[in-house]
């Protein structure tokens, strides 16, 4: 996880939404195979369902991305298998998923009480 920037003050997410049946459907996808991927323990997958949901997030709300959130990703691109905005849309943290400890980066794990993994 990498730490961005807070949403500026101006920023409106909401001047322009594409929620429709497919995007909503293709987000909703996205999470039910990255649940599938993680519960099968595969890193391959879940990265490729994890960036598809970041993708059909960002197509519903295109203002969570700016050049400087693009700039942060071009960063980790080559070093990450997926990516995802995380809080504040247009900043907040970078969510990366990557086999390897990436630099300037949080390590995190996730738990899910009462499950075993």
């Amino acid at each position: 996880m990498v730490l961005l920037w807070p949403r500026e003050d101006d920023l409106d997410l909401l001047k322009e939404t594409f929620l429709d049946r497919t995007n909503v459907a293709s987000l909703a996808s996205a999470s039910d195979r990255a649940w599938e991927a993680i519960k099968g323990k595969d890193i391959n997958k879940f990265a490729s369902a994890f960036l598809d949901s970041f993708n059909a997030q960002t197509k519903m709300f295109p203002a969570m991305l700016n050049n400087k959130v693009h700039s942060a990703i071009d960063k980790y691109k080559s070093t990450s298998l997926a990516w995802k905005l995380a809080g504040a849309g247009g900043g907040g943290y970078l969510i990366l998923v990557s086999e390897k400890p990436l630099n300037d980066a949080m390590k995190i794990k996730i738990r899910r009480k009462g499950m075993e993994f």
